[in-house]
């Protein structure tokens, strides 16, 4: 325990003098309306601050993983990278805003969702397809919302959560906030620390190995500051900054056991907002993204590399609504964005033209429409969007949809929408020198694609809820990293791929005569084919790579708010072809979790989580494997 408080000791002592010493430049972004309601065209999927409680997740691909649609890619324990798939999508095609605000970057494209703090999250909202009109360029194979908590306008408070667990994981998280008249602050800090070192079954040699390099030292440190000018107006601020040490294992084949990634991420948020008639939205934005990654033992010689990203954001937009003609909600902005890339493997390249340096702009123009009619019964859903980028000529995306509402409660819902999206290479699809292994493609084209999705939400009974939707991407230019000649990866357009599925879920409740306790049932299915229609005959109607014909999702909670929480959760995966030819492919499995919750008092509670309890041994990623039973107990106060 006391080398866990030195560690926490010296994460504050390197905060500190990030800010005081290498941040030269300020990050704001702005809160974006982001449309994603029970109005919104397509199917949203929302998981409240309760769920993730009782669940007892510890990263967000833990509690996303429970979602129709959604496939997470493990590559082991909490300090790895969490991939996520979004009906068939890679995760670099997945849009994530952090209360509206984008924090994707071109470098990759895609998010590394280990890096943010699950303890400040108060709620997840989903939309499972593509939608450039509305929420811009990457908006491509869904949209992940992440809401934080502020509890700006609440009482003050002190929160404090400990938790220990399996490969000496210790995870603190300390939450404040307190409101004074019209000013009020929230402030979070949460340290990470694990050994890692799980052992593994090696089906290759056929013994037990222990996967060494796995631990981590990590810190999230964030707050945000509110001001209330008048009843129409109020300006809030923010940072959220994550640093961390981690070991990267590499695969079991090729293990890289002294390899180490630094990385350093800044956010900082800035938002002015007026609403009284009309509402007027004003954000900028600034994003600094650090990662540094050495490995001393790589047998073609020592690595060393770079890689640092500047991303700025403005966007500004009038909403109105209208009751004389039609009852309408209009929406008109401009954003900008512009991002700056330095990364020691270009400037090792000899690539003159760059220097190390690749910069990018896009700007765009939009236009959203809602129209409500027969008593809102009836809303129509228009979007247009013209975007130009300083790298590919200009895109006009279009979005449309119509909801229907069958009652009062709304609990009966049918929407159908159409819509197209697009999404730009990344710099490394584009630019990534040749390693000898690897090399990017400067004449890749972005990727497009048309979506149509029809959605029923019904109730037949107070206790029971369903739904079920049907949805088809047709993509063009699809991009797939390929070995080619010699064995060297490199991107390339894929001409044709069609994504068709169904999703299931039905959601039941029932009160039980115990301490007014209750018992809640959820069970969702998703059946998905992402078959690749280009004119290569060896992969025509193939199944595209690690995309799971089949998912299914148990979750059974007996709680009562008062004393207790006690959660089972199941999750299927199915079988998944590792090549574009279907030749081989991974085994399909089960696991079980279970999280029970003692509230002591109001103001305490333990909790006790098993992951993995029936020790189920597979694997997500071909060479990764993941842990098996893992246990974690926690304790959480209130003051």
């Amino acid at each position: 325990m006391n080398r866990l408080y030195l560690k926490i000791i010296l994460f504050f002592f390197i905060v500190s003098k990030l800010y005081s010493n290498n941040i030269q430049k300020i990050i704001v972004i702005g809160k974006k309306d982001t449309y994603i309601n029970k109005y919104n065209n397509n199917s949203t999927y929302v998981i409240t601050e309760d769920e993730i409680k009782k669940s007892g997740a510890k990263s967000i691909t833990e509690i996303l993983k429970n979602v129709p649609g959604i496939y997470i890619k493990r590559y082991g324990v909490i300090s790895s990278p969490g991939v996520i798939s979004i009906r068939g999508s890679s995760n670099e095609e997945i849009l994530v805003l952090i209360d509206g605000n984008r924090i994707n970057t071109s470098t990759a494209g895609g998010i590394d969702f280990s890096t943010i703090n699950i303890n400040s999250i108060k709620k997840i909202e989903i939309i499972k397809n593509g939608n450039t009109a509305i929420y811009g360029e990457g908006a491509f194979g869904g949209i992940i919302n992440i809401i934080t908590k502020d509890n700006i306008e609440d009482i003050k408070y002190l929160k404090l959560k400990y938790t220990y667990g399996s490969f000496n994981t210790h995870i603190i998280n300390l939450a404040l906030s307190h409101y004074y008249k019209r000013f009020g602050y929230y402030l979070n800090i949460s340290p990470l620390i694990s050994d890692g070192g799980y052992l593994f079954n090696d089906q290759k040699r056929g013994d037990i190995k222990k996967r060494i390099n796995t631990g981590i030292n990590s810190l999230n440190i964030e707050y945000k500051l509110k001001y209330i000018i008048n009843k129409y107006s109020y300006i809030q601020q923010g940072i959220k900054s994550y640093i961390s040490e981690r070991g990267v294992p590499g695969s079991i084949e090729f293990p890289t056991y002294s390899a180490t990634m630094y990385d350093r991420n800044i956010l900082t948020t800035f938002l002015y907002t007026y609403y009284k008639k009309s509402k007027i939205n004003i954000s900028l934005s600034y994003l600094n993204r650090y990662r540094h990654f050495i490995n001393e033992d790589f047998f073609l010689g020592k690595i060393d590399e770079k890689n640092e990203v500047n991303s700025s954001e403005a966007d500004i937009y009038l909403k109105r609504k209208n009751k004389m003609i039609l009852n309408n909600i209009f929406k008109s902005g401009v954003d900008f964005q512009y991002q700056k890339l330095f990364s020691t493997d270009f400037e090792k390249s000899g690539i003159l033209k760059y220097k190390g340096t690749i910069s990018k702009s896009i700007y765009s123009l939009y236009i959203i429409e809602k129209i409500f009619l027969i008593k809102d019964k009836l809303i129509f859903n228009n979007a247009i969007r013209y975007t130009k980028s300083s790298l590919y000529p200009y895109r006009i995306n279009y979005s449309s949809g119509i909801i229907f509402i069958f009652d009062k409660s709304e609990k009966n819902i049918l929407k159908f929408s159409f819509e197209n999206s697009y999404k730009e290479p990344s710099f490394e699809d584009l630019f990534l020198p040749d390693t000898g292994f690897a090399a990017g493609n400067p004449d890749l084209k972005p990727e497009e694609a048309i979506n149509y999705e029809v959605s029923l939400s019904f109730s037949l009974y107070k206790w029971l809820k369903n739904s079920i939707i049907f949805y088809q991407k047709n993509i063009n230019n699809l991009i797939q990293w390929q070995p080619g000649a010699g064995g060297k990866w490199r991107p390339q357009n894929i001409q044709k791929v069609k994504n068709t599925g169904i999703e299931f879920e039905q959601n039941m409740l029932f009160p039980i005569n115990f301490y007014n306790s209750f018992l809640t049932i959820t069970y969702n299915y998703s059946l998905m084919f992402a078959t690749d229609k280009s004119d290569n005959p060896a992969t025509y109607n193939k199944q595209l790579p690690y995309r799971p014909f089949e998912t299914a999702n148990l979750i059974i909670n007996l709680s009562n708010n008062k004393l207790f929480s006690l959660q089972f959760e199941s999750n299927f995966v199915g079988f998944r072809y590792l090549t574009a030819h279907n030749s081989k492919y991974l085994d399909s499995y089960l696991i079980h979790n279970l999280n029970f919750i003692i509230y002591l008092t109001s103001k305490l509670n333990f909790s006790f989580l098993v992951k993995n309890f029936t020790n189920n041994k597979y694997i997500d990623i071909r060479g990764y494997p993941v842990p098996g039973i893992e246990i974690y107990t926690s304790f959480r106060i209130k003051i």
